[in-house]
């Protein structure tokens, strides 16, 4: 019985923790792909992302949340110690073009009307 502990222990010990992250997304552009250490989301509009992060026994272990919509690209650091139950909920991300990029000035000339028209 007491050699079966030292087999047990190391197999208990490989099963990998996950955290649930959950954000509301909007954003001017779509789709909008948000990447998460190990996963891949991709929004064809605004709407919820849930995805599962692992936790990992490492020292420089920092999982980031980036975003890609149209020419827009986020990276936000995940803050591991704001698990709550084994979720992190993070507030709703608002993604929005600052840059005015494809955005086009028209300027309008009224002119007299001719004669004879």
């Amino acid at each position: 019985m007491l050699g079966l502990i030292p087999l047990i222990y190391p197999i208990a010990k490989l099963t990998t923790r996950y955290l649930r992250v959950e954000q509301v997304i909007s954003s001017d552009h779509h789709p909008v792909a948000v990447y998460v250490a190990v996963q891949a989301r991709v929004l064809q509009e605004d709407g919820k992302v849930i995805a599962d992060v692992p936790i990992l026994d490492v020292q420089d272990y920092a999982p980031e949340l980036i975003y890609s919509a149209g020419p827009i690209t986020i990276q936000s650091e995940l803050e591991l110690d704001q698990a709550k139950h084994g979720i992190i909920l993070l507030d709703p991300r608002h993604i929005q073009d600052k840059t005015n990029r494809g955005v086009t000035k028209v300027s309008s000339e009224i002119v007299p009307r001719p004669s004879g028209f």
